[in-house]
């Protein structure tokens, strides 16, 4: 028999260690992915602001890591934003079984685009809110604030200060 050859009882013993292999993977690094809406209003250097729109929301089962993808119009601007945010859960107790209140601090990365100006947004946060988990942790429906102080590079560099509210649920994998 040569070396590089393999018995059936060979191959499937590694069959089976790949299966468990990747059966482990999947239990350490699941996540939870859904939609949320949010509403985002603020103020900042003579303008006000509203924004409403969808996102993508991805948190990591095991780590107190949550992303999100976000579109919003701005109603009063007439301009479309979109934002990356991640943020780092500093506290998430339990108050009932399934109940529990989160916080922690993140950052927001982002562009608004209208008809005549393009502006980039970066901004720290601070994310308060509350979750429930439902369907033995299958389900998580969640709401949150964030207060956001924007630096807005444009033609102009000014400041606002947002404040994201965002409802919505996510599945695990």
């Amino acid at each position: 028999m040569k070396v590089w050859e393999q018995t059936k009882e060979d191959k499937m013993k590694k069959l089976i260690a790949l299966i468990f292999t990747l059966f482990a993977a999947g239990n350490a690094f699941a996540l939870g992915i859904g939609p949320q809406l949010d509403v985002t209003p603020g103020f900042g250097d003579g303008e006000t602001y509203c924004a409403a729109g969808l996102a993508c929301s991805i948190k990591m089962d095991n780590q107190p890591v949550v992303f999100a993808v976000c579109t919003d119009w701005d109603f009063l601007g007439n301009t479309f934003d979109g934002t990356l945010t991640a943020d780092w859960w500093l506290f998430n107790p339990a108050l009932s079984g399934t109940f529990s209140i989160f916080g922690g601090l993140g950052a927001a990365f982002g562009a608004s685009v209208c008809e005549e100006d393009a502006v980039l947004t970066l901004a720290p946060r601070a994310v308060l809110g509350t979750s429930w988990i439902l369907y033995d942790g299958f389900s998580e429906i969640f709401i949150q604030a964030a207060a956001q102080p924007e630096a807005r590079i444009g033609t102009s560099t000014d400041f606002a200060l947002k404040v994201p509210v965002n409802v919505g649920t996510r599945f695990y994998y």
